[in-house]
């Protein structure tokens, strides 16, 4: 009765690796189990293996057999999702990196679907309070580009642009601050698909007034921004003139 029962144990202790192992595919995150950990428990069933294959004692065979099994699923997701994170953070970082102000587009146009992700990503920006003002004007015509183009001196290549987003706000006490972080999101976005982008400010500008008078805004919204965007006529590589060694400080200046 005993060897029976401890027959049972052998096979279900080793089944309390599936909660770890659905509750790293639900996170879809091994950030926060040790790789060392891991691998040391995976490397001593692995080494126990061959002398619990030989032994005579079925329970300590089955055992071995079933969590070497689940243990190795266990290091085979966390490996899987660790990789896939690793290149999530370089992934990011290039994207940040390869994000500059993009002037000369190529003909083609975009896709809706693209637009339409750019202004979600905006969306996504943090917002003082939770208020989220933010408005956004998608811009494709021809006529309304170039007549953009006219209005904003500093925006000129927004007649060859293949569209526009303009970023409003509503006149909130951090409308501002909101609709730059909003900008900044989709100017990311728009470089990781591969997109030229050029933030053309809009906030305090003379022309901020005619620009939300030519989108029919409503009174209490304020223009933030006018992001151009287009297919890149030629990649450009970001250019800053001060390295962050430079311009960060720890606890003070």
């Amino acid at each position: 009765m005993i060897e029976i029962l401890a027959m049972v144990m052998a096979i279900i202790l080793p089944f309390w690796n599936i909660p770890l192992i659905l509750r790293i595919i639900r996170l879809r995150s091994s950030r926060d189990i040790s790789m060392f950990w891991a691998l040391g428990v995976w490397l001593c069933f692995v080494l126990m293996f061959p002398a619990a294959l030989s032994s005579p004692d079925p329970v300590w065979k089955i055992f071995s057999l079933v969590n070497l099994v689940f243990f190795s699923l266990v290091v085979f997701v966390v490996l899987l999702f660790r990789k896939k994170e690793v290149a999530k953070d370089m992934e990011f970082e290039k994207v940040v990196s390869k994000r500059s102000s993009v002037r000369k587009y190529r003909p083609e146009s975009l896709p809706r679907e693209l637009l339409q992700k750019l202004a979600a990503a905006g969306a996504k920006a943090p917002s003082a309070r939770g208020v989220e003002p933010w408005e956004f004007v998608i811009v494709t015509e021809r006529d309304v580009l170039e007549k953009l183009a006219g209005i904003c001196p500093n925006g000129a290549f927004l007649a060859n642009a293949a569209a526009a987003i303009v970023v409003f706000c509503r006149d909130t006490k951090y409308y501002l601050e909101d609709g730059c972080a909003a900008t900044e999101n989709i100017l990311l976005q728009a470089a990781a698909e591969g997109l030229g982008a050029c933030w053309i400010a809009g906030d305090k500008k003379d022309y901020a007034s005619t620009v939300t008078a030519m989108f029919k805004a409503p009174a209490e919204v304020r223009l933030v921004s006018l992001i151009s965007l287009g297919w890149p006529e030629e990649d450009k590589l970001q250019q800053k003139n001060r390295q962050p060694d430079s311009l960060v400080h720890w606890e003070k200046f």
